[in-house]
């Protein structure tokens, strides 16, 4: 029987089965994070696009509007 290495749940792009916890790694491992670099680094969101809100909201979640931080931008 096959079992998936992670719950449905944890999936945020279901075209490329990438995990939450891959988006997060890869906004708080970034320079800059944008939704551009994560699709770049973990793939999400190269595919329909439908995961596109989810990672916004993950970067914005990381990285508030009223952070003083230069580099926590959306794009």
């Amino acid at each position: 029987m096959h079992e998936d290495r992670f719950c449905s749940e944890d999936v945020i792009c279901h075209c490329l089965k990438v995990t939450q916890a891959e988006v997060e790694s890869a906004i708080v491992t970034s320079d800059e994070p944008s939704l551009r670099c994560v699709m770049r680094m973990t793939g999400a969101g190269t595919g329909c696009t439908a995961c596109h809100r989810t990672i916004r909201s993950l970067i914005l979640s990381q990285c508030p509007p009223a952070s003083s931080s230069p580099t926590c931008v959306i794009r």
